[in-house]
């Protein structure tokens, strides 16, 4: 039930909106507009509700949940996704690797070949002349006898002969543009399906919803009366294990900003501090974070009354915690101490 569960569906949306709407009814909902499509306060939307309220909402989600979950009709690749996209490409650098060997031993193959076949290049020039030519004096008739057989000897050619080792050469023939192109695009393609392959596998979990609708027990998907099928079933099994992590996270949270809020500042931290405060310019530039969850410093957080206190919260942080500052007020001795199973609880919550 697990696999492949960490995308915030409409149905996700419609059990947190459910949940809110009871809370905002019972406490501030009455006589403010609804939105169309919810039927809950719009203002519920945008401000979470405190997590001391009888019902949890989870909507909008921390930014530590936000890097292990999916939002399927968000177009920009996510965290979870761009770790396995990565995970592809990085499968994929071995074969562009042996490509741009192959191509790169064709074309040092080919160079070779033609400096060889331009280099060993010989051609041979023959030319001869051959003149034979007898002559017999006298008019006996010895004379014309011989002058008669041996003049058949008499001859004159010339000789001109040409050759070269060409056909003992090497003929290399080079790879076009275009069978270069042939060769370089499956492999194109291969990386754009790498790229892109995130999209198709967040049809998983409604492929998988459509070819086994149901469940084995009917009651798993009628906690909150909205049906019964298994992706219903998937989750709510996904909301209430993000219920159970956002209590001990914001416990854990909790316990490290007073530990750390508790520890005296280092030299760095008390010279960024100090320019701050006799430079209010400088803020711009040096930004704090919120002590409890490390936002960026925006005009929306909350400093600690005290004037003493260096301590900063975003608005969220400090509605949680009771308009609370952690590092001067009395705290709770298990929050201050530390623990080694908080950590494991921490890694597993993230």
């Amino acid at each position: 039930i697990g696999f492949d569960n960490c995308y915030i569906t409409t149905y996700f949306r419609q059990i947190d909106a459910r949940r809110r709407k009871q809370v905002w009814q019972g406490e501030r909902g009455a006589g403010q507009p609804c939105h169309p499509q919810w039927g809950v306060p719009e203002s519920a939307l945008t401000h979470p509700l405190p997590l001391t309220q009888h019902k949890k909402t989870l909507l909008p989600l921390l930014r530590e949940e936000t890097s292990s979950l999916i939002f399927p009709c968000n177009p920009v690749v996510q965290r979870p996704e761009r770790q396995h996209m990565v995970m592809e490409l990085l499968r994929y650098i071995p074969l562009l690797l042996f490509l741009l060997f192959i191509s790169g031993l064709d074309h040092f193959i080919f160079s070779i070949l033609s400096i060889i076949q331009h280099h060993s290049f010989i051609e041979y020039s023959y030319q001869t002349s051959h003149h034979l030519s007898v002559n017999v004096m006298g008019a006996s008739l010895m004379a014309d006898l011989l002058r008669s057989t041996i003049g058949a000897l008499n001859a004159s050619f010339d000789t001109e002969l040409e050759t070269s080792n060409l056909i003992c050469l090497p003929q290399p023939t080079g790879l076009t543009r275009e069978q270069y192109l042939n060769t370089c695009l499956p492999l194109g393609a291969l990386a754009l399906l790498c790229l892109v392959q995130v999209y198709p596998f967040r049809l998983r979990r409604a492929i998988a919803s459509f070819y086994f609708p149901k469940v084995s027990s009917p009651r798993a998907g009628h906690s909150l009366g909205l049906g019964s099928g298994r992706e219903k079933t998937r989750v709510l099994f996904l909301y209430n294990k993000l219920l159970w992590q956002r209590k001990n996270l914001l416990y854990l949270q909790r316990g490290r900003a007073a530990r750390k809020a508790r520890q005296p500042p280092g030299l760095g931290t008390l010279l960024l501090q100090r320019c701050r405060q006799r430079w209010p310019w400088l803020r711009r530039c040096l930004r704090q974070r919120c002590t409890l969850c490390g936002t960026p410093e925006t005009p929306q957080h909350e400093p600690c009354p005290n004037p003493d206190c260096v301590a900063l919260y975003c608005e969220w942080c400090w509605r949680e915690m009771g308009r609370i500052c952690l590092a001067c007020s009395p705290m709770d001795p298990d929050l201050v101490q530390d623990s080694s199973e908080d950590e494991e609880e921490q890694g597993y919550a993230g």
